[in-house]
């Protein structure tokens, strides 16, 4: 029912470059539950068993299938009101989150945490209250968090963010002067 949407935003995060092999992840809502993909799936090649059903607040057999970042997703679903999330890690935004050093990105997006990445449901508050303000949100030096009412929606908003920083790399890039000879 809801697989065919999951492989089109898995495609789409894949063709774009903002996810490479098992790297990322999807979800829905649905009331008190939560599809979201398994822990180590492919998002470009998705087939039924890699959606995996489970409680938002509360573990069930499934849960230990889910991909290690359902804290965040419960986390969020819990303190907003999105309706799907998308996790990935565009590779632009990623440098530009270790740059800037918590500085704001392009669209006024924040870089949560620390340049040693993600721990599972680690910054799963942080991240919550930073998608409360905003609908992306970076983990410096990991990847980005967002949300939205459609996983294709998601994607195209995460692939227009990447598209900026990507932009913003290269601003950087020009702006570093050239040693004197």
């Amino acid at each position: 029912m809801y697989l065919p949407g999951f492989q089109a935003a898995g495609r789409t995060l894949s063709s774009s470059g903002l996810i490479s092999g098992a790297s990322g992840n999807l979800s829905i809502r649905l009331q008190d539950h939560i599809f979201i993909t398994r822990h180590g799936s492919v998002l470009s090649a998705l087939t039924s068993t890699d959606l995996i059903e489970t409680g938002i607040y509360a573990d069930d057999s499934a849960t230990p299938l889910a991909s290690c970042e359902l804290p965040i997703h419960r986390a969020i679903y819990t303190e907003t009101s999105a309706h799907v999330i998308v996790h990935a890690h565009p590779p632009s935004a990623v440098t530009l989150s270790l740059i800037n050093g918590g500085l704001e990105l392009p669209g006024g997006v924040v870089a949560v945490g620390t340049s040693a990445g993600i721990v599972a449901g680690v910054l799963s508050d942080e991240i919550a209250r930073e998608l409360k303000k905003n609908s992306l949100v970076m983990v410096r030096g990991h990847g980005s968090f967002a949300i939205g009412k459609t996983l294709l929606e998601v994607c195209r908003a995460t692939l227009r963010f990447e598209e900026d920083c990507t932009a913003a790399c290269r601003e950087r890039a020009l702006m570093v002067k050239k040693p004197t000879e």
